[in-house]
């Protein structure tokens, strides 16, 4: 599966939770993820793309201090 359908996934499940009033929060963690690897170019490629982003991270890191 690329990362752009899996990015579309998690906006469905988004939606759904959201309207649920659900909290996600490792679902959102990872959401943020996706976001990054599809910034970054990665649409096309499949999920592993994450891991590119992921060793992109500072020891510590949090989403959002890519560089």
């Amino acid at each position: 599966m690329s990362a752009q359908v899996c990015d579309k996934d998690i906006g469905i499940i988004a939606a759904f939770a959201a309207e649920v009033r659900s909290p996600t929060p490792l679902f959102s963690l990872a959401a943020a993820f996706y976001q990054a690897a599809l910034a970054q170019g990665h649409g096309g490629d499949d999920t592993s793309s994450v891991r590119a982003v992921l060793r992109q991270l500072p020891p510590g890191g949090q989403p959002g201090t890519f560089s």
